[in-house]
């Protein structure tokens, strides 16, 4: 009679849990439903898609030919996202889930490039204004460029400078200080300023030669 007892307390300890985490929402889903396009093209993209948990927990999926995907995920939950294939330059960024407490739809678009020479792999202002400094937002986006160049060995780039504020030297200067510790990297990279006088941006990377493309 008194392990009948145990037993149901037990019973009714996980159903109330359970419940509580119905109400609050925690066990919502969502289905991420996004497209895959080329970034310089507009063209669709069939990749390889995996999501990373804080945990470790690996969930992997694929775009098709016209770069749509579907995906169940848990509500609120942050992903570290890896688009690769044979025909892109791998990718990494951090994506975050809707956080709803219940079922519902979230839609998005991301953009992949093809390893082309000439192909523009970013474009941003990377500086403070009017100054040669780097700014946060620039150290983070550089950030992510190296981490590209690391996995994507055999990409040559130039990183050009643009002289709209007449700080180019004083900018390249600064940008070599921070090159020179990407020791990986470095060797692969050529800083000059801008060849197009009327880049908008201040700083632009373009692909210059491809080596045996290798996309690990």
């Amino acid at each position: 009679m008194r392990n009948l007892l145990i037993i149901l307390i037990a019973l009714f300890t996980s159903f109330n849990f359970s419940f509580s985490q119905f109400l609050s929402g925690k066990d919502a889903q969502v289905l991420l439903k996004g497209v895959i396009k080329d970034e310089n093209t507009n063209i669709a993209l069939a990749v390889s898609i995996e999501f990373r948990s804080k945990e470790g927990k690996k969930i992997k999926t694929f775009s098709s030919k016209d770069g749509k995907f579907e995906q169940l995920l848990p509500s609120g939950e942050e992903y570290l996202v890896i688009l690769s294939s044979d025909d892109i330059i791998r990718k990494e960024f951090n994506f975050k889930i809707d956080d709803v407490t219940k079922f519902t739809e979230q839609e998005t678009e991301w953009t992949a490039i093809k390893p082309d020479v000439g192909a523009r792999i970013l474009y941003e202002n990377i500086f403070s204004n009017g100054s040669a400094n780097i700014d946060e937002r620039g150290l983070e986006k550089l950030q992510e460029l190296q981490k590209l160049l690391r996995f994507n060995r055999s990409l040559y780039v130039d990183f050009n400078i643009s002289n709209l504020e007449n700080l180019a030297n004083q900018r390249i200067s600064e940008l070599n200080k921070l090159v020179d510790s990407w020791t990986r990297e470095k060797a692969r990279i050529t800083i000059k300023v801008a060849s197009n006088p009327k880049q908008e941006k201040d700083f632009s990377v373009y692909i210059t030669k491809i080596s045996d493309f290798l996309n690990k």
